[in-house]
């Protein structure tokens, strides 16, 4: 004589029931975001359609926490993981390398210029720095398959 029990599919996904169909997660979020929402919605002024949509607006991240359950993962571990993959570690990150050669090859030009300066007349020094801060003058192709629009 064999005793006969209805068991579930996976005996680890079984919860344990608290009060009526809720576990305890899901009562303790349900707690917490109408502890915070319900003073939320009578102070929001409007009529009362517009408080009953500010109450699941504001009720709305504690009730995920407590029902999602997304790949064996609960909303706040899969918030939290999404904001640092998409927000704080991008795939595509603005960086910008210093180029170190680039860097020696500029301070090279800036001494042979400073050398080239010091050789100079004044009226020739003037002229130069002059020609130096002039705006360069862009020239356009009359050609049509070498114009340029900016």
């Amino acid at each position: 004589m064999a005793i006969e029990v209805q068991m579930s599919e996976d005996i680890r996904k079984y919860e344990t029931k608290v009060l009526g169909p809720f576990d305890k997660r899901k009562l303790i979020s349900m707690v917490i975001g109408a502890a915070y929402s319900i003073p939320l919605a009578i102070v929001f002024p409007g009529d009362i359609t517009v408080k009953i949509f500010a109450f699941a607006i504001a009720m709305s991240p504690a009730f995920a926490c407590g029902y999602i359950n997304y790949a064996g993962m609960k909303f706040e571990k899969l918030f939290f993981r999404w904001l640092y993959l998409k927000i704080l570690t991008p795939n595509k990150r603005k960086y910008k390398t210093v180029n170190s050669f680039r860097e020696i090859e500029k301070q090279l030009k800036k001494e042979q210029e400073k050398e080239l300066m010091e050789k100079m007349s004044k009226k020739e020094l003037k002229k130069y720095l002059k020609a130096k801060n002039k705006p360069k003058q862009v020239e356009y192709s009359k050609l049509a398959q070498f114009k340029i629009y900016n």
